[in-house]
Formats: C-alpha cells, sequence, structure tokens
C-alpha cells in the first residue's frame, strides 16, 4: 500500500525529508518572542484587531499604522498578521510558526521548480536527487536566519512563496506548448500575490523573459504568441502600480544617500554586490544590522575585490551559456537583489541579510545543474553527494545556534553592538531596553554612543535626554533635548521632556515655553492633553 502511495506520488518523500529538516534547523524558533519592529508592525499594530482596517491595508504604506511615510507598499504582509492574530492573539510563537510554515513551504518549492527545470534541460533522466540536495542546502541555510526567525520578515517569505509558484505554473504552462490558460491566470494571480508582500516580486517577469530566451541550442526568438503570454502579467504590473501610486503618491516618496551621483551610486552598487555574494559562500559573523560606509573610489580594496567577484559570475555565465539550470540559477541571484541595489529608496538597511532569501535559490539551482551532470559518473555523483550533506549538516548547527541570537530584543542588540561598534541603530535600541530596565547609566553609555555614531538622530538625542534626566543629570539632560529640537523644533517629545527637566531645576518660564510647544506640536489625543495639564501644574 505505502510502494503504491510513493508511486502514485513520487515527490511525498523529497518533500517529507525537506519538512524535517526545515523543522531541524528552524524548530528552536518558536521559543523565539518579539522583536524589533515587530512590537510596531504586530503588538501595537491597531490593523489586526479586526477585518474593519482592510480598507487602510491596501490604501496605505506598510507603515502608516505609525503615522510614517516610507517606500513600502506592503499590504499582504498585515493581512498576514491580521489572520495570525485572529488564530492565535498575540501569542509569539503563532507568529513564529506562520513564519516557519511559509518557509518549509518555499523549501518545498524549490525542489519542485529544480526538478522540473532539470527535466526541461535533460528530459528522461532521474533529477529527484540533484533537486533534493539543493532544497536541502536552501532550507538550512544561515542567511536565511534573519527571515525566519524574524516575524517583520514574513514579506521575503511570502512573496518568495508566491514568486516561485507563479515560476512553477508557468513553466508547466510552456510544458503543454502554451496552452492552458488557466495555468497562466493562476500563474499571473500568484505574481500579483508575490508584488502585493514585497516589492521585489516585480522582478519576476524578466526571470520569465530569460526563461523563454534560454536553450540548450542557444537564444529563442520571442515570437507574437509568447508575448500574448505576457499580457496578464503585464496587467499584474499595471494594477499594482496603480494601487502603489494611490497609497504612497509615487513610486519611492521618501529618498536617501542623495549625495552619492552617478559615479559613486555604481561604485556602491559594486561593493554591495559583492557583499552579498562573499554572505552567501560565507554565512559567519552574521549581524542583525550591518552599517553602510559608502565607498568613493575604484581603487578602495573592497570595490576591487567586488570587481573581480562580478568578472567571475560574468565569466561563468558565458561559459555556461548554453546550460539553461546554470543560467537561470545565476538570474534568480542576481535579478531579485536588483532592488536591493536601489540605495536612495531602500531606507536605513542599505544591506541586509533578509536580501539574500529568495537569490539563494539561484545558488542552490547551480548546485544542482552540477551535481546533475554527474549522475552517469556514480563515483563522482556520491562524493559530491556526501560533501554537501557534509555542508548541509554544518549549515543546519549554524542556524539553531543563531537563532537564539534572536530569542529577545537584549540578545539581538548585544551581538549587534558587539559586531557593530559604530552602529547608531543598535546601540539605540539597546539603550532602550536598558532605561526599561532601569539601568539608567548602561542606558546613558548606550545612547551616548548612537548620537556619536549619528550626530543627526533625533531619537537618540531625546532618549539620551531621558536617561539622564532619570540619572539626576539636568544639565546634560536639558543640552541634549534642545540638541534634539535644534535638529527637529516639532518633536513635541523632546519639548515635553524639555519642560519637565525645566522645571525639575526651578526655571518654569522656560519650562511653560516648552509645554506651549509641546501642546502647539502634539498629538490631539486626550490621554496626552491630560498629561500635559499635570506637568503644567507642577
Amino acid at each position: 500500500m505505502h510502494r503504491s502511495l510513493l508511486q502514485r506520488h513520487p515527490r511525498l518523500v523529497p518533500a517529507g525529508v525537506i519538512l524535517l529538516v526545515c523543522a531541524a534547523a528552524f524548530g528552536n524558533t518558536l521559543w523565539c518572542g518579539f522583536v524589533s519592529d515587530d512590537y510596531e508592525q504586530v503588538v501595537k499594530n491597531p490593523w489586526l484587531r479586526d477585518f474593519g482596517h482592510l480598507r487602510e491595508i491596501f490604501t496605505t504604506n506598510a507603515w502608516a499604522m505609525e503615522g510614517k511615510l516610507l517606500n513600502f507598499y506592503r499590504p499582504l504582509m498585515h493581512v498576514f498578521y491580521l489572520l495570525t492574530f485572529q488564530v492565535f492573539g498575540l501569542a509569539p510563537w503563532g507568529f513564529h510558526l506562520v513564519n516557519l510554515l511559509f518557509h518549509a513551504g518555499v523549501s518545498v518549492l524549490v525542489f519542485l521548480v529544480t526538478a522540473r527545470l532539470l527535466d526541461v534541460h535533460r528530459p528522461g533522466r532521474a533529477h529527484t536527487l540533484p533537486a533534493l540536495a539543493a532544497a536541502v542546502l536552501f532550507a538550512v541555510h544561515p542567511i536565511h536566519t534573519e527571515s525566519v526567525a524574524w516575524i517583520g520578515d514574513i514579506t521575503d517569505l511570502s512573496y518568495s512563496l508566491f514568486y516561485l509558484t507563479a515560476f512553477y505554473l508557468y513553466v508547466s504552462y510552456t510544458g503543454r506548448d502554451r496552452q492552458g490558460a488557466g495555468l497562466l491566470a493562476a500563474s499571473a494571480l500568484s505574481f500579483f500575490a508575490a508584488a502585493l508582500c514585497k516589492e521585489t516580486a516585480l522582478t519576476l517577469p524578466l526571470i520569465i523573459l530569460a526563461y523563454d530566451v534560454m536553450s540548450p541550442r542557444g537564444l529563442n526568438p520571442i515570437t507574437r504568441r509568447t508575448l500574448y503570454t505576457y499580457i496578464p502579467f503585464a496587467a499584474a504590473v499595471a494594477i499594482y502600480f496603480a494601487l502603489r501610486f494611490n497609497a504612497l503618491g509615487g513610486v519611492t516618496p521618501v529618498r536617501y544617500y542623495e549625495g552619492l551621483g552617478a559615479y559613486g551610486y555604481m561604485l556602491n552598487v559594486i561593493e554591495l554586490f559583492g557583499w552579498y555574494v562573499t554572505k552567501l559562500l560565507l554565512p559567519v559573523n552574521l549581524n542583525a544590522y550591518y552599517v553602510f560606509h559608502p565607498v568613493h573610489s575604484i581603487t578602495e580594496p573592497v570595490v576591487l575585490v567586488s570587481i573581480a567577484i562580478l568578472s567571475a559570475l560574468v565569466a561563468f555565465a558565458v561559459m555556461h551559456r548554453r546550460d539553461r539550470p546554470m543560467l537561470l540559477g545565476l538570474a534568480f541571484f542576481v535579478l531579485p537583489l536588483l532592488p536591493a541595489f536601489y540605495i536612495y529608496g531602500i531606507g536605513v538597511s542599505v544591506f541586509a541579510e533578509r536580501y539574500l532569501y529568495l537569490p539563494v535559490f539561484g545558488a542552490v539551482l547551480i548546485l544542482a545543474a552540477a551535481l546533475d551532470r554527474l549522475i552517469d559518473r556514480p563515483a563522482q555523483f556520491r562524493a559530491a553527494l556526501a560533501l554537501l550533506c557534509a555542508v548541509a549538516a554544518v549549515y543546519t548547527v549554524m542556524s539553531v545556534d543563531r537563532n537564539r541570537v534572536w530569542v529577545d530584543n537584549k540578545t539581538l542588540w548585544t551581538d549587534a553592538v558587539a559586531k557593530a561598534p559604530d552602529a547608531a541603530i543598535p546601540h539605540y535600541n539597546l539603550g532602550l531596553i536598558y532605561t526599561e530596565e532601569g539601568r539608567h547609566d548602561k542606558a546613558v553609555e548606550h545612547l551616548k554612543a548612537a548620537v556619536a555614531a549619528r550626530p543627526d538622530y533625533v531619537e537618540a538625542h531625546t532618549n539620551l535626554a531621558a536617561a539622564y534626566a532619570m540619572s539626576g543629570m539636568l544639565d546634560d539632560a536639558i543640552r541634549e533635548g534642545r540638541a534634539a529640537l535644534a535638529l527637529d523644533p516639532t518633536h513635541y517629545k523632546a519639548w515635553y521632556n524639555l519642560g519637565m527637566d525645566l522645571t525639575d531645576k526651578g526655571e518654569h518660564a522656560e519650562a511653560a515655553n516648552a509645554f506651549m510647544k509641546a501642546a502647539e506640536f502634539g498629538p490631539d489625543d486626550p490621554e496626552f492633553r491630560k498629561l500635559l495639564e499635570r506637568a503644567r501644574g507642577r
């Protein structure tokens, strides 16, 4: 009975293996809590409480619930949070379980897509073991710890799931000689869902185009019939941008690092590409936050190394120009990374491990294609397979160990500060944690480091002022409060804190002016107004 079941469903055993290795590498994330942006996106998010917020979810930016304008339109992120909240409430393990299930689903799709591509390229052969090896390596890769262990990165997990589903359906559609409108429609709908998860999904049409033009015989011409199949994807892109413009008022309304210039921009893109390849091949010293130091000259060592890496990949593409899986592996690595190179619009996290989540599929697809070539040489095939199994075992141990860093905010930001001591945000977050613990000396230490790393960091100045005040250092608190207001004269919390500090110092006239400014710029919130009135009456 079991044998006949496996004969009818030959993908069941590989899928089961993939689910087991996912659980082995990332099962301990179920014991992690909320960290970093999870508090704003989940714990404090009013949109999760009921379905009445769906209109806001689809018509505003991803951080509108916090009153912020950012370049991210990701409505399905909030939908997944909403659905998870309805089932699990605010139990962290429920949200981590959803992330783990998404990752397992993506890993199974890695197996299915890889097996399908190998079969299309070399039909009539068994490709299960190369495809399974690729999926297992993908499933346990330590670079995925950020995406799986951090609830906030459901965006990369979900878009990758829909992205690979859309591609798999498209390959199935073309395998039927472009017959079956249902497969094409399902592929386009899955692509649209991927775009609503994360903007990176808009690279899928380029992958599909690459698939259509590549073949063992060289480049295929794009015919009128081929172009017709792109219409549903073009329609999905048009609808997506209409929704995005409506929600954001533009493609990327907020811009960063404007002073790079065209030459500097290209140098930094090359440098970032080298970083990503290096982290993919050597996933060590992983960090929740990387400091971006722009490069300015082609002679800088990091740029020269990155140029060498880029040149090696170009040479690899030329050498394997007739091997569709190899070339598609390169495409799947490079193309989903393209949005991560848009430095002007990506925000403060210019480099992040989570941007490598889907591109890792490109790397393991290349490995699977190389392994597939060895099937006719049993000794070499077994040796290569054994080596990949050893790598997978090491990766599993590394992932389990790295997941422990994401257990709570204190372990996460302590680790980040140790690895990036010149980064403002890790010091700032750790300073807030020590403030909550009442350890004001440690809070002052880390908030001072945050201000030193980024002198224009208004929130760091504001919270450093508060930490000074709680330590009884009123003169320092007043100085930092004024420093914050010099950067942002409309910061009502800084005005309020300054008023409190001046009151404690006995400077009541100045304190009254500070409270007046706090009232002018503060929210029209009854609780804040009551707080302000009590402060004025002290």
